[in-house]
């Protein structure tokens, strides 16, 4: 002898439910469309406020590359290169003229006694230190 009721109370309404007002679907559309423009807003001002901090650093950068070129070691950075690379090609003119003068010896003449030979190498080697000797005076002989 049960004297309960089987029937329980719940404490969420159901759509049965007199007092429960249902959204009508222009309601959701603007809840949607405030949500929307909302989260658009906060994406905005996030990318505005990064793309500021990066263009102040790159504002920064500019400025310090430009005190860098504009100083004496930047200028001086300049001189060097350009100074080696006059020496880089003085080098490789040596570097040719002293192949060159190597493969002198490697020459086989047929039909030239050796004594001739030997006496011909000694005159073109005399006639090029001589040469060196006049392009170098000249280089260091100051222009009246």
């Amino acid at each position: 002898m049960s004297t309960r009721s089987t029937k329980q109370k719940t404490d969420t309404p159901s759509l049965s439910d007199s007092s429960v007002g249902l959204v009508s679907l222009p309601e959701v559309e603007s809840i949607v469309e405030k949500a929307v423009s909302a989260a658009v807003s906060v994406i905005r001002t996030e990318f505005q406020r990064l793309f500021d901090d990066l263009a102040s650093r790159v504002n920064s950068l500019e400025g310090k590359f430009q005190q860098f070129e504009a100083s004496e070691l930047g200028g001086k950075s300049h001189h060097e290169i350009t100074g080696l690379l006059t020496s880089l090609s003085e080098c490789h003119s040596r570097l040719d003229f002293l192949e060159t003068y190597t493969r002198v010896d490697n020459l086989i003449i047929k039909g030239l006694p050796e004594m001739y030979a030997e006496t011909a190498a000694a005159s073109q080697c005399i006639d090029r230190q001589h040469e060196h000797q006049l392009s170098t005076s000249d280089a260091t002989r100051p222009s009246w």
